[in-house]
């Protein structure tokens, strides 16, 4: 189902020169109990005349286009997303570490820090992503 964010990345590549939140609003109805989105996204506001809104028919057509492209960016902004709390978590490893001076603890938290920092880089990214394990000697 296309989401919000599948519905802005199509409509960015097809009007570029449009500002999302100034020229135009994206939404998707939620459930009211759960908040979950149960229907496509849509256009609610389009500001300016030219280019007229697209219709529902654009917005297929478009989403034929771009679909897969926003799809795959959709998906690499939440493993960021979740990479960089992971990341966050990383960072506070890394100063206990340090305060404790323990050159192992040290080593081990900046590799696995590092190896976070890489999730965008591996070969499958963002379809298929190895998670780096954090090591034992640093939970606790």
């Amino acid at each position: 189902m296309m989401t919000v964010e599948h519905l802005a990345y199509v409509l960015a590549q097809a009007y570029p020169t449009l500002t999302r939140w100034k020229d135009y609003w994206v939404s998707h109805p939620v459930d009211s109990t759960t908040l979950e989105q149960i229907g496509p996204a849509w256009i609610p506001a389009w500001l300016p005349t030219d280019p007229p809104k697209p219709t529902d028919d654009d917005i297929a057509r478009l989403w034929a286009i771009h679909g897969e492209a926003a799809t795959k960016h959709v998906l690499g902004a939440e493993m960021r997303a979740k990479r960089d709390a992971l990341l966050a978590d990383a960072d506070v490893l890394v100063m206990k570490a340090e305060d404790a001076e323990d050159s192992e603890l040290i080593v081990a938290a900046r590799r696995y820090r590092k190896a976070l920092r890489d999730v965008p880089l591996q070969a499958g990214f963002p379809d298929a992503v190895q998670w780096p394990e954090m090591p034992a000697s640093l939970i606790g």
